[in-house]
């Protein structure tokens, strides 16, 4: 009697494992059926996210109706994002179908100065280790047949206490296609840098000089090329770009100084005149 009693307590063990087995297999297969499930929908999500991604890339949208001109400029988009960074840049890409070449040109230029900034972030190791980031946009100032004259502005951040400005001007002879520097736009010995530095002073401390350190205004304008780079030309103006800490702290963000066309022309050399 013992002994049957002790075989079937031995059937009854085992038929509770195996049964506890089976429930844990089915668990696991639910489990594996759910994760499974879950990284399709993450794939098909990603997958979802670059093909975004691809479409503003690839978005142009027409920026210049306005100027009386052959020359088509669009807007492009560069959206990436990692873990490590984030690039978003709207840039200008030029078109002109009877002049293939210096539109070719152009763009390489802009493309150029474009991924040394966006290296600047994808390479970069930002301090605590977040992510480090870039938002450049463009603002078309001027176009005709033979210049264009484009603002590119925004921020980067590359770790520290706050993200910082970035500011670079794309001016380019569409007729002898180059691209042009501050000092390309004036007769070499007509004092243009004296000019330019006396002007923007005098307009800073109008405007901002009470609050700040002079040495600021007085450094920042100092006749040198290099403070009056990022430069652009209106259809009314000489317009020059003074970035944070320039001309003024930080906290006062970057600084513009509109110079009237009619008190910075008669300095220009006829090459650079030719193209207005």
């Amino acid at each position: 009697m013992k002994a049957q009693n002790l075989r079937l307590l031995v059937i009854v063990m085992g038929m509770c494992l195996i049964t506890t087995v089976l429930l844990a297999l089915i668990a696991f297969l639910a489990i594996n059926a759910r994760t499974q499930e879950q990284r399709i929908l993450d794939l098909e999500n990603e997958l979802a996210t670059e093909r975004s991604l691809q479409d503003d890339e690839e978005e142009v949208i027409p920026v210049s109706e306005t100027f009386n001109t052959e020359w088509i400029v669009n807007s492009k988009t560069d959206l990436v994002e990692t873990e490590q960074y984030k690039v978003d840049i709207t840039y200008p890409e030029l078109i002109n179908p009877n002049n293939p070449v210096v539109a070719a040109s152009v763009n390489g230029y802009v493309n150029s100065l474009i991924l040394n900034y966006k290296q600047d972030v994808t390479t970069a190791e930002t301090m605590g280790g977040g992510q480090s980031t870039i938002e450049l946009d463009f603002d078309l100032r001027f176009l005709n047949d033979k210049f264009i004259s484009i603002l590119v502005s925004g921020s980067n951040y590359l770790g520290g206490a706050h993200p910082n400005g970035v500011y670079f001007s794309i001016n380019y002879d569409l007729l002898n296609n180059k691209p042009l520097l501050i000092s390309d736009l004036f007769n070499p010995d007509s004092g243009y840098l004296n000019v330019l530095s006396e002007a923007s002073a005098s307009e800073l401390v109008e405007t901002i000089g009470v609050d700040i350190p002079e040495d600021f205004i007085i450094d920042g304008t100092a006749p040198i090329a290099d403070n009056f780079k990022v430069f652009n030309l209106t259809d009314t103006a000489l317009v020059i770009t003074f970035p944070e800490y320039q001309v003024a702290p930080y906290a006062f963000g970057p600084q513009t100084v509109v110079l009237e066309m009619s008190g910075v022309n008669s300095y220009f050399n006829s090459e650079f005149a030719a193209l207005l």
